[in-house]
C-alpha cells in the first residue's frame, strides 16, 4: 500500500503543468537555476521555488 501512495504522490507532482515543464527541462542532465526553471515553466520565481521545494522533498530532485 505504501508504494501506491508514493506512486500517487509522484504522479501528482509530475502532473502539474509547471512542475512537468521544469522536470522536462532538467531531463537533458544540465543543472538549471530556479530562475531559469521559472522561465521555462512560465511562473514567478517565488512559485518556482515552491514547486522545487515540493519536488526536492519528494526525492524527485536534488540541490547541487
Amino acid at each position: 500500500m505504501a508504494s501506491n501512495a508514493a506512486f500517487a504522490e509522484i504522479a501528482a507532482l509530475a502532473g502539474d503543468p509547471a512542475r512537468a515543464g521544469m522536470l522536462h527541462a532538467l531531463m537533458d542532465g544540465r543543472a538549471l537555476t530556479s530562475s531559469e526553471l521559472a522561465r521555462v515553466a512560465g511562473v514567478t520565481p517565488q512559485t518556482a521555488s515552491g514547486h522545487l521545494a515540493r519536488m526536492t522533498a519528494a526525492g524527485l530532485l536534488c540541490v547541487d
